[in-house]
């Protein structure tokens, strides 16, 4: 199976490097090199599932440096099965983020997420001022214009805004993103 690197845009903008990503089913060191040789970027950013992190010491015979930086993890419930119970904020509203909405979540996120420590704090090479610009960038695209359905929920309480849920919606799945 051939590894796709997929350039990453906005992450290539916000740091002034190539940036790539890569989602590994297995990892094969020579696949992932001859694939890296093709685009000559300048950082990976690959997945590969939790159950084959054995396989990334096949990265040590390319000597690039390489860092394991986070775990993501992914919650499922059968909704069919799985009732939602009441909430326990009863006064809480939730209603969709209209564009209008795009200052206020860029406050919330740069305010919560300055201490958020993921694969991009781990990464030396990035510059740690930009990440939390990119995660404005990532949340307001939730807003509206993207191809694939998203939203971003606003959760009110007394006429303010108390928290936000970005979400994706695809075929039968919905996923939470960033909250």
């Amino acid at each position: 199976m051939a590894i796709e690197l997929r350039p990453s845009a906005m992450e290539s903008a916000r740091f002034g490097l190539e940036v790539v990503r890569a989602d590994l089913e297995a990892l094969d060191s020579g696949e992932f090199l001859d694939a890296v040789l093709r685009l000559r970027p300048d950082i990976v950013i690959g997945r590969i599932a939790a159950d084959r992190q054995h396989d990334l010491a096949e990265l040590d015979r390319l000597g690039f440096p390489w860092v394991s930086a986070d775990t993501l993890v992914y919650y499922y419930a059968d909704h069919d099965r799985v009732k939602p119970t009441p909430l326990r904020n009863e006064d809480l509203g939730f209603r969709h983020a209209e564009p209008a909405d795009a200052e206020l979540l860029a406050e919330m996120v740069r305010t919560i997420f300055p201490g958020y420590t993921n694969h991009y704090y781990s990464n030396p090479a990035l510059d740690k001022s930009s990440i939390v610009e990119g995660y404005v960038e990532w949340a307001e695209g939730f807003i509206g214009g993207s191809d694939e359905p998203t939203t971003v929920w606003l959760a009110e309480r007394n006429e303010r805004v108390a928290a936000f849920a970005t979400c994706r919606y695809q075929d039968d799945e919905s996923e939470g993103v960033l909250y």
